[in-house]
């Protein structure tokens, strides 16, 4: 049985709670966390020990994957030589977009709570840019967004007068 991260009117938060072994680097990233989802749960309860009790219930699934991820890495990382070649020969396979795709639970995080804010944000704003894959802009080196908006609407006044590349990018 893990620990709770909060008893009473006490709670830890990143480190204190939940140290993390530095093989996915996600101790900072996980204290960043444990703020956004304690400052939700406070500001929707007045209760604190109910709000307390509700970010331990929220926090503890994911920090137990990521620790158990960062062990799994350790591991990993520290193999011996016939185990390296293997996996050597599996991350070239997966390659940046699979190693990428893999850890997409990690990186892609939203606090639970804000979920469907986030999604009423992303449909609101999904015609003003999309953000741009890097592998698209390779040889560009210039700052890019995709457009998808009229240039005459009022949050795109700085593309007024440029023209999109064949891909669809403004360049500025």
């Amino acid at each position: 049985m893990a620990r709770p991260l909060a008893r009473g009117r006490i709670a830890l938060i990143g480190d204190a709670a939940h140290p993390v072994l530095p093989y996915l680097a996600q101790g900072a990233a996980l204290a960043i966390e444990d703020a956004a989802v304690l400052t939700r749960v406070l500001a929707d309860q007045a209760d604190v020990p109910a709000a307390l009790a509700a970010f331990s219930d929220a926090r503890t699934a994911r920090v137990r994957r990521v620790q158990k991820a960062a062990r799994s890495n350790g591991r990993t990382y520290h193999a011996g030589a016939l185990v390296s070649l293997a996996r050597n020969a599996v991350m070239a396979r997966l390659g940046p977009d699979g190693m990428r795709d893999r850890y997409a639970w990690l990186y892609g995080w939203t606090p639970p709570l804000d979920q469907a804010r986030s999604a009423r944000y992303r449909r609101r704003h999904a015609d003003v840019a999309e953000p741009v894959d890097a592998r698209d802009l390779k040889s560009c080196g210039r700052k890019a967004v995709r457009v998808r908006v009229p240039p005459s609407a009022p949050a795109l006044s700085r593309f007024q007068g440029t023209r999109p590349n064949r891909s669809g990018y403004h360049l500025g």
